[in-house]
């Protein structure tokens, strides 16, 4: 368990490391396909350095299942 939770710590901070890197580089417009998100969403901002992370201790899943998407321009 604890290792699953290094793993998510992990790849939440390399996603914030990456989209510091795209802030840096916007582009003039913003496809939003590539880029679901504008970069002042609050799904780009920062959790800020007084975060306390806590393990939320969720169980295994009972169901697993495929969610089919259709994409549509």
């Amino acid at each position: 368990m604890r290792h699953m939770y290094l793993a998510c710590l992990a790849a939440c901070l390399f996603g914030a490391v990456s989209i510091v890197s795209a802030v840096e580089t916007l582009p003039g417009t913003r496809d939003p396909w590539q880029w679901p998100f504008a970069a002042d969403s609050i799904w780009n901002q920062p959790i800020g350095s007084g975060a306390q992370y806590q393990v939320a201790n969720f169980g295994p899943a009972g169901h697993v299942g495929v969610d089919i998407q259709h994409l549509l321009e």
